[in-house]
């Protein structure tokens, strides 16, 4: 079972969109319409005496399927950078971990075999959701088969679905998603990059842009590690450096305003390759944005015009920098512009914006002490109070307890 077939169907049926539009999604759609009546097939029925019932009045379970990034890898720890971990760990602070269930899934393990180990999971503890990253299979970026995962599920369980995304601007994922949610209406799509009205059909249920957590645990190695870091670089950035980064950085260079590219390494990056390639740790990345006065967001995906919340904003704010972005809409939703990070259009309004903060240095001050101040309360609870949002704006059952919420 897999999403290669319809990959390739897709790349054939795309030559022939010029004179069929949509041939490609029909022929795609068919195919996964397959794989579903061959999943169908070889279902076990569930068992005897055990029909599909919601989760008890007042249990809140989480139950939460981890990405290839699971129990096998060593980033699989507090303070490490993986965002699944930092979802999952968030979560038990929270709820405690007696109401959070990991499930990993391993790598090369089939996918009806973990479809049907999460199922009997979720009927076991009662879940009352389940979340999952919904653009890949873990560990197979060549495979897809949530579809099949969630028919499966809703054979077993009456309970909701959490559908997270993190580049939802990529038209394969929108169209994965919108078949998730066009056929189960207690699913939430959870769009980490940006708003999904007018992506999807007005009635379904969605949520973005959506930051993601810093967890207890990663919050206390943090702070240690960017306690007394003396502020060595003016403006600095970092990140991978996609084609179209290099001009804007050279532009700020360019218009008077050096930028340190990349500080937490050791070497010099000039290439995408060279940036993305021998990853310091994370902690190293903390450290280095603690160490700067100012750091730059570039927001735009690297495949797509599009632009998308980063995490960067509340990471740097977390670690005592102020932001500077060129969103125009995505940061907001969690600070305030001029108060709490700074907007720019463009490398000259970027050079403008800087050389004014750095020009005034109880400016700057402000700024950094009231970013971190927001970071430094919202960084645990803000994923799970959007996603509540989402799930009470959509009339299904919010993952919280009412205590809980109020006081995260």
């Amino acid at each position: 079972m897999g999403d290669r077939l319809g990959r390739l169907r897709a790349s054939v049926g795309a030559a022939a969109s010029r004179v069929y539009p949509g041939l490609d999604e029909a022929l795609w759609t068919a195919g996964r319409n397959r794989e579903i009546r061959r999943a169908r097939a070889a279902r076990p029925a569930v068992p005897p005496g055990r029909a599909p019932v919601d989760p008890p009045d007042g249990v809140i379970s989480l139950l939460i399927v981890a990405t290839g990034n699971g129990d096998t890898s060593d980033r699989w720890r507090p303070g490490a950078g993986n965002h699944f971990f930092e979802v999952a760990q968030s979560a038990i602070d929270l709820l405690g971990a007696q109401r959070v269930h990991v499930m990993h899934v391993a790598a090369g393990e089939d996918p009806l075999a973990w479809h049907q180990r999460v199922y009997a999971r979720a009927r076991e503890v009662s879940a009352s959701h389940i979340l999952g990253n919904v653009e890949t299979d873990p560990f197979d970026m060549e495979q897809w088969s949530w579809d099949v995962f969630l028919d499966g599920l809703r054979h077993h369980w009456h309970g909701v679905f959490l559908g997270l995304m993190y580049d939802s601007a990529n038209e394969w994922t929108t169209i994965r998603a919108n078949r998730l949610v066009v056929r189960d209406d207690r699913t939430l799509l959870i769009a980490l990059d940006r708003p999904l009205a007018g992506v999807l059909p007005g009635s379904l249920a969605h949520v973005g842009p959506v930051i993601l957590p810093i967890s207890q645990p990663s919050q206390a190695l943090i702070l240690d590690a960017v306690a007394d870091q003396p502020k060595e670089f003016d403006v600095s950035f970092i990140g991978a450096l996609y084609d179209y980064r290099v001009p804007v950085l050279d532009g700020m260079v360019a218009a008077g305003v050096p930028v340190t590219v990349n500080p937490q390494r050791p070497d010099v990056t000039r290439t995408y390759e060279e940036s993305r390639s021998a990853q310091p740790d994370y902690l190293d990345y903390m450290r280095a944005l603690a160490r700067s006065h100012i750091t730059l967001n570039l927001s735009r995906a690297h495949t797509e015009e599009t632009q998308q919340l980063k995490t960067r904003i509340l990471e740097g704010s977390f670690a005592g920098c102020v932001v500077a972005t060129d969103d125009r809409d995505r940061s907001d939703h969690y600070f305030t512009a001029g108060e709490e990070f700074l907007r720019f259009s463009g490398v000259s309004g970027a050079a403008a914006v800087i050389r004014d903060v750095l020009a005034d240095p109880d400016r700057l001050a402000r700024i950094q002490a009231a970013a971190t101040e927001r970071a430094r309360a919202i960084a645990g609870s803000v994923f799970w109070a959007a996603v509540d949002a989402g799930l009470r704006s959509s009339s299904l059952p919010a993952v919280l307890p009412d205590s809980t919420r109020a006081a995260a």
